[in-house]
């Protein structure tokens, strides 16, 4: 049994429109033997209480517990995919159990991720058409002055490094739809390169990175770089995947992408 806990985004509940769509994409291959487990953060849905960050990190937490615990399926079978807000959710746990219990799970797919909060609120815009603070693009010291007032910043770019150095075997993959008008495709790339860095003691340039990565030309379509390195332990396998697409948007790139072959 493959077990694919999906940890949403900022907007709606687990059952809004497009998101069925992806359950079923996910379990199409095989819905005998794979199984979804999502949840609401507190404040989403019928979930009680207001979100912050430790609190929907928490959420992740105990959600997975659950799944380890009371579903007693075993972390190597189990694949924690994020989306949007999710994808900072999704590594901040993976990261937890990384760290504090050095449990490791088949696999992380984030979709549409983020560098970290206040980096995204320089180019996000609502909606993809009503821009949060690059109108004040001229101005960055009105900038700080505003990115520096945000409590919650989800460090997703440090969390993902910290994951990918205490972890001994790592399968990382980051979707990004380049029509994504929302949160743009370049902070995948930048997560991609921070992960294949994190794989190094020493640390690596962007040029070694570019050298040593695989890379395959998908057309139009987009493309995919691939980064691999040797595990901690012998025989271990720390790969980071970015996979590119043309379309999908921020919303329906998971019910096309790769993730579903998974």
């Amino acid at each position: 049994m493959e077990a694919f806990k999906d940890i949403h985004g900022n907007a709606g509940t687990v059952a809004q429109g497009w998101r069925t769509d992806t359950y079923r994409a996910i379990s199409s291959g095989a819905s005998d033997k794979i199984h979804v487990l999502t949840v609401d953060y507190r404040g989403f849905g019928y979930s009680s209480g207001s979100p912050t960050e430790a609190g929907l990190i928490t959420d992740g937490v105990a959600v997975v517990d659950w799944a380890l615990g009371i579903a007693k399926i075993p972390p190597g079978r189990i694949l924690i995919l994020g989306q949007s807000l999710g994808t900072a959710v999704a590594t901040a746990v993976v990261e937890h159990f990384a760290i504090q219990r050095g449990i490791e799970f088949a696999g992380i797919i984030l979709v549409a991720a983020f560098s970290d909060l206040p980096t995204l609120t320089l180019t996000y815009a609502i909606g993809g058409v009503v821009p949060l603070l690059s109108p004040l693009r001229p101005y960055p010291r009105l900038q700080k002055f505003f990115t520096r007032r945000i409590l919650d910043t989800w460090q997703t770019s440090t969390r993902l490094a910290n994951m990918v150095r205490n972890s001994w075997n790592i399968d990382l993959t980051l979707i990004h739809a380049r029509n994504d008008f929302e949160i743009s495709w370049k902070h995948s790339d930048a997560l991609f390169y921070t992960a294949a860095n994190a794989t190094s003691a020493e640390g690596l340039t962007f040029k070694q990175i570019d050298g040593v990565k695989m890379h395959q030309s998908l057309g139009e379509a987009g493309w995919v770089n691939t980064w691999k390195a040797a595990g901690t332990r012998n025989g271990d396998t720390k790969k980071i995947s970015l996979e590119i697409v043309a379309n999908g948007g921020k919303f329906m790139v998971t019910t096309g992408s790769s993730l579903i072959l998974r």
